[in-house]
């Protein structure tokens, strides 16, 4: 649960966390300084693989930087596979927890923030089979 005076800093460490132990497969979080625009996350399923970057909102604001948006782009342009999930912070048992937008979305998402249709949502509670599922059911080699 969210405190007062909590930071957007410590609630996204707070939400990779939860990532870490919840997305399928082989999960790697990312540190860069050498690129700018990397995502958190590379993760690999099954031979699927996808880029994860993972965000906060603060009201609908959700902050993406230019860099995030080119390299998304560039790497989808390519055939690569990139997401980005935001935690919300809900305001009713029904507003959606975590919104899920692919590469193509992230400049709208950057414009407008939560306010974008997402690509998919997860409702509270987190149920974590299906965000994987979300992630995982545009990939050509998937089944499920």
């Amino acid at each position: 649960m969210r405190t007062i005076g909590e930071s957007a800093v410590t609630r996204e460490q707070r939400f990779n966390v939860l990532l870490k132990k919840y997305l399928k497969g082989d999960a790697i979080r990312i540190e860069t300084d050498t690129m700018s625009g990397v995502p958190d996350w590379n993760v690999c399923y099954e031979g699927m693989e996808y880029w994860l970057e993972a965000k906060i909102a603060v009201g609908q604001r959700v902050a993406v930087r230019p860099e995030q948006v080119a390299w998304a782009l560039r790497r989808e342009a390519h055939g690569g596979r990139v997401y980005m999930c935001v935690r919300t912070a809900r305001r009713t048992f029904f507003d959606p927890e975590v919104l899920i937008y692919e590469a193509s979305q992230f400049q709208e998402v950057r414009d407008f923030g939560t306010s974008t249709t997402p690509l998919n949502y997860v409702s509270y509670p987190i149920d974590w089979e299906l965000f994987n599922h979300f992630l995982l059911k545009a990939h050509p080699l998937y089944y499920g």
